[in-house]
């Protein structure tokens, strides 16, 4: 099933998001993979540095900080992007 960003933002918010959260691994983690893989990573470490991405991004929207007129897959690979980059220093 897809999502639209509003409803994985309801899905969050509301607690029902087990789906949602499946739906954005499966939609996002490629792209953070490959860039991190892109960037002297591997598997793993994309693995960990998506984790901590969701985590922070799921903090976001349940302390209602996350705006919504952004793209949530832009936000995540920022994020990762930014986490790798950090991880590399």
């Amino acid at each position: 099933m897809k999502y639209s960003d509003d409803e994985i933002l309801q899905a969050l918010k509301s607690g029902q998001d087990r789906d949602v959260l499946k739906y954005i691994y499966n939609t996002h983690f490629p792209k953070v993979s490959r860039y991190i893989k892109h960037n002297s990573g591997n598997q793993d470490a994309a693995f960990d540095i998506f984790q901590d991405s969701i985590m922070v991004f799921y903090r976001y929207v349940k302390e209602d900080k996350f705006d919504p007129k952004y793209d949530i897959g832009a936000f995540i690979f920022t994020v990762s992007k930014n986490l790798w980059l950090n991880r590399l220093r």
